[in-house]
């Protein structure tokens, strides 16, 4: 085994930006509404250029080397602290900048939070979202002292896990809707060894022409578990998922309109998951006629304040085929009649069909069994998307591809296992009785 210990490794390389990326810095406030959160801005530095903090990186690494090599995670990250062996970590991993200031990097999401139980945006929670663009390349220097060997490897395949691809390591906030992916593109690592460092402690040179060395990173590291599923989106009627930023005050502007990412249509990861959501509260509750117990479950699925979730929804953009225009009267749901000055507008898609993918991180066997009979409603055509699901509105249907071939559901079947559905029984009755690990 080689048990080379290097005293100072210094990595260089970049992080660029494969979907909207938001590391969020402070809430704003709505003007004249103290205390109403109307968005979240990025972090910015003293130039007011975004950038990466450092620590969210370092928070990333250490919960994938936690996973994949535990016994390297105190080493590289130190013991707890008010611990006998209080010892801080060997791994500096420092702030990664912009190599040259730009303005045209941002970009504003608009989006509402849903109701998970009624599908429906929740009253006075339009969010406004400053996101970092696809394709900003971030410089960043991450640094380690006395590391061995086999630390050093399991700290870049670490880091050659953010692929920016939907298996790979997220960063920052709206994971589960697909933001956050970041590719590494290792430039050079550098290592000082224990002759080359007494070497330049007898001198009288800086650190920087110390004797370094170029070190050959490692072979990729063995498959993660993930699981992926790429879904076929079939539109069977007009899509209208709104877009609040596209509402103006013109007369005769829509007061609706579908989402767009440049000339085509965009179905944000955040719907997908909400409808999907949606659904697997409506088995369980079928399954357990228990609505405290789904809402417990969906928690652990899907993620709530106390979980995060393992299942990751990513944005689909498709191509439109045409604009569904209509105006409508309102109809007010207690008295049956036409609401008052409540004619509206909007603007629909008609939208060609889409490919997206589910990534799921290791998920038990009771999840996948709740998944796969959520597949199969969507399959079947049960599920709507956006707005006016009453009115005819967001209907779809689903195929699950093999490479670039629809699996038939009896396909599917074959891999299911009924262990999966024991487990997921058996996690319904932990929950009813309280008996819970």
């Amino acid at each position: 085994m080689n048990t080379t210990i290097y005293r100072r490794v210094i990595i260089e390389g970049s992080l660029t930006t494969r979907s909207d990326l938001q590391i969020g810095a402070v809430h704003d406030e709505l003007p004249g509404s103290p205390g109403e959160p109307a968005g979240k801005g990025i972090m910015r530095d003293a130039n007011g250029q975004p950038y990466i903090p450092g620590s969210s990186l370092r928070g990333v690494l250490a919960a994938e080397i936690r996973r994949a090599t535990p016994h390297h995670f105190k080493k590289l990250f130190g013991e707890a602290r008010l611990t006998t062996k209080e010892k801080a970590g060997i791994l500096r991993v420092f702030d990664a900048t912009l190599p040259t200031q730009t303005s045209s990097n941002t970009i504003q999401r608009t989006r509402v939070s849903i109701d998970p139980v009624t599908r429906t945006a929740k009253d006075k929670h339009l969010i406004h979202e400053d996101v970092l663009r696809r394709g900003t390349c971030f410089q960043i220097t991450i640094q380690a002292d006395d590391i061995d060997q086999q630390a050093l490897d399991a700290l870049l395949h670490a880091l050659n896990r953010f692929t920016g691809k939907a298996d790979g390591l997220q960063l920052g906030g709206g994971k589960s809707i697909g933001r956050g992916h970041i590719q590494w593109q290792q430039k050079q690592i550098r290592v000082l060894d224990e002759p080359a460092f007494q070497q330049w402690l007898d001198g009288d040179q800086p650190l920087s022409n110390a004797n370094w060395q170029l070190h050959t990173p490692p072979a990729p590291g063995a498959a993660i578990t993930t699981q992926s599923w790429r879904l076929l989106f079939h539109f069977d009627e007009p899509l209208l998922i709104n877009d609040p930023a596209e509402v103006t005050d013109q007369p005769e502007a829509p007061r609706l309109c579908y989402r767009r990412h440049g000339d085509k249509l965009l179905v944000p990861g955040s719907s997908i998951k909400g409808v999907f959501r949606a659904r697997a509260r409506r088995i369980l509750i079928t399954i357990s006629n228990n609505p405290n117990v789904a809402d417990q479950l969906i928690g652990k699925m899907f993620g709530s304040t106390e979980n995060a979730s393992r299942w990751r929804f990513h944005d689909l953009t498709t191509h439109i085929e045409r604009k569904h225009e209509q105006t409508l009267i309102a109809i007010d749901r207690f008295t049956g009649g036409v609401q008052d000055q409540a004619l509206l507008n909007l603007e629909a898609a008609i939208a060609k069909p889409a490919i997206t993918t589910i990534v799921a991180d290791n998920p038990p066997d009771w999840q996948k069994a709740l998944w796969y009979l959520i597949l199969r409603d969507a399959i079947e055509g049960d599920l709507n998307l956006g707005w006016g699901a009453a009115r005819g509105f967001g209907a779809f249907h689903i195929g699950v591809l093999d490479d670039k071939i629809t699996q038939p559901w009896k396909q599917l079947q074959q891999q299911m296992n009924e262990a999966w559905f024991d487990a997921l029984d058996e996690k319904i009755q932990q929950h009813k009785t309280g008996d819970i690990a």
